[in-house]
C-alpha cells in the first residue's frame, strides 16, 4: 500500500528545515518527508567568501523568535560546539556566513531520517486516493510520493542575462559557483575577471578578487554602481509579523507599490561595511597608481562572444556609447528570480505547471497566496489542497517575508499551525 504523507517538502534548504524544526515542537503529529536534489546538505557553499557575514541578527534563526528555549537556536549550536564565549567576544554584529552555514547544516543533520537526498522533483500533480484528493510528487528517476500537502522550498532560479546564458560553464558562471570555479580559473591562469551585478554578493566577490594577487577586475552595473541598503531601524519593521499582517490587508496594487518602495532594504544593495571596504581598496589602488578595478556604470551587455577570451560588448545607457571588454572569466552576480519581479508576479513556478488550471489567482492575475502561505488548489474531490510557498511569498506577505531568514521562524510556525488544523479536519 502506497504511503500518504501529511507533508512532502520539495527541497531541504533553510525554509523547509524550518518546517521540520517547528513540526517537532509541542508533540505535533505530522508525517513528513523532504526530497532534496543535492547529494549532501549544505548552504551557500559556493559563497563562503572569507570575511563575509550574514545580514540579520543571529537571534533571527530557525526558532528563537518563537521559542528561545528550543534546542535548535543559534546560541545552543554555539554552546554545543564550545564556541559560545569566543563568539560573544568577536567584535562584529553579525555572524560569519561560514558559521551560519555550519549552523544550518547542524540543524538539518537532526532530520536526516526524513530527508531523501538525490531526489530531484520534476513534477507535481493531483490524483485521487481512496476517494480523496492528494498530491503526487514525481522525481527525475521516476519515484512517486503521495501527500496531503506540499511545501515548495526550492528558492528562485539564478538570473542569467540572456546574452551570457549560451556560455554558462567553467568561465561564465553564477555567484552560487563562485568559490569552486574562481579558484579553478585562477589555477588555470585566468587573470581578468568581469563581475556583473550590484548586489551584496557582487560587492563581496569584488573584495575577494582584490585579495588575489595579479587579478584585474571589471565591475559592470546597470546603475550608479554599488548602493547602500536601507538599514534604518524603522525600515527594519518590514521584518516584523505585525507589518506582514498589515501588508496582507492591502489591495494588490498597494502591495506592489509598497514592495517597490521597500526594495532598497532587501534587493540589489550592499551593507555599509562591505561598501566601505571595497571603496577603500579601489581608492588605495588609484593612490598607488595601479588601479586593478574598472567601473562600468549604467551599462548593459548587448552581446558576448568567446574565442581565447570572453568578449563582452556593452552599451552605456545614457550616452548610448558602445565599448568592449575582454575577460578570462565572467561572474554573474545578478541574484535570483522572484515572483514579485515584474511579469514574474503573474507566473506559476514551472514545477507547478500541471496544476496551473487549479490554482487560485487574485483580481490582478497574480497567484493568490493565503495568510498561511498556501496556494489555493481545489482538489478533484472538492477539498482544498495546500501548497505552502515557503520561498515565494513576497507578493502576498511583503519583500521582508520573501523566504529569507528574518521572518523564517514566524513563517514556519504559521505554516505548521495551519497544517495541523487542516489535518485535524481531514482525519476526522
Amino acid at each position: 500500500m502506497t504511503k500518504i504523507y501529511d507533508l512532502i517538502g520539495v527541497g531541504f534548504g533553510p525554509n523547509n528545515i524550518g518546517l521540520a524544526v517547528h513540526a517537532t515542537q509541542k508533540d505535533k503529529d505530522i508525517n513528513m518527508v523532504f526530497l532534496e536534489k543535492r547529494d549532501e546538505l549544505t548552504w551557500q557553499n559556493g559563497m563562503m567568501v572569507p570575511g563575509a557575514d550574514i545580514q540579520h541578527s543571529p537571534h533571527r534563526d530557525f526558532i528563537t523568535p518563537i521559542d528561545p528555549t528550543s534546542g535548535y537556536t543559534f546560541l545552543n549550536y554555539l554552546k554545543s560546539h564550545n564556541r559560545l564565549l569566543n563568539f560573544l567576544n568577536v567584535p562584529t554584529t553579525f555572524p560569519f556566513r561560514l558559521e551560519w552555514s555550519l549552523y544550518v547544516q547542524w540543524v538539518a543533520s537532526h532530520f536526516l531520517e526524513i530527508v531523501k537526498l538525490g531526489q530531484h522533483v520534476t513534477k507535481i500533480e493531483q490524483t485521487l486516493k481512496n476517494g480523496a484528493s492528494v498530491f503526487r510528487v514525481i522525481t527525475e528517476d521516476g519515484k512517486e510520493y503521495l501527500g496531503r500537502s506540499v511545501a515548495l522550498g526550492t528558492g528562485g532560479k539564478p538570473i542569467i542575462p540572456e546574452e551570457l546564458e549560451p556560455y554558462l560553464g567553467e568561465r561564465v558562471y553564477h555567484l552560487t559557483d563562485y568559490q569552486t570555479k574562481t579558484n579553478q580559473a585562477i589555477k588555470d591562469g585566468c587573470k581578468r575577471f568581469a563581475v556583473v551585478g550590484a548586489s551584496q554578493s557582487a560587492v563581496e566577490i569584488l573584495i575577494d578578487l582584490y585579495r588575489k594577487p595579479g587579478v584585474e577586475i571589471t565591475a559592470i552595473t546597470r546603475g550608479i554602481g554599488f548602493r547602500q541598503k536601507d538599514l534604518s531601524p524603522f525600515t527594519e519593521h518590514i521584518f516584523f509579523p505585525d507589518f506582514v499582517e498589515w501588508f496582507q490587508r492591502r489591495d494588490a496594487d498597494s502591495r506592489r507599490q509598497i514592495n517597490s518602495e521597500l526594495e532598497t532594504a532587501v534587493y540589489g544593495r550592499a551593507d555599509k561595511d562591505a561598501l566601505d571596504e571595497l571603496y577603500r581598496l579601489w581608492y588605495e589602488d588609484h593612490l598607488q597608481g595601479q588601479p586593478r578595478m574598472e567601473l562600468k556604470n549604467y551599462c548593459e551587455i548587448e552581446k558576448a562572444t568567446i574565442n581565447r577570451s570572453i568578449n563582452l560588448f556593452i552599451r552605456e545607457k545614457h550616452s548610448n556609447t558602445q565599448s568592449s571588454i575582454k575577460a578570462d572569466a565572467v561572474i554573474v552576480a545578478t541574484g535570483f528570480e522572484r515572483l514579485e519581479r515584474g511579469i514574474n508576479s503573474h507566473k506559476t513556478p514551472s514545477i507547478l505547471k500541471d496544476l496551473e488550471s487549479s490554482i487560485e489567482h487574485d483580481r490582478g492575475g497574480s497567484l493568490y497566496i493565503a495568510p498561511d502561505y498556501s496556494l489555493g488548489i481545489i482538489g478533484e474531490s472538492g477539498h482544498r489542497l495546500p501548497i505552502f510557498m515557503t520561498s515565494f511569498s513576497a507578493p502576498s506577505h511583503g519583500v521582508g517575508d520573501a523566504g529569507t531568514f528574518p521572518l523564517l521562524a514566524h513563517r514556519s510556525a504559521a505554516i505548521i499551525s495551519s497544517l495541523t488544523e487542516q489535518l485535524k479536519v481531514h482525519k476526522e
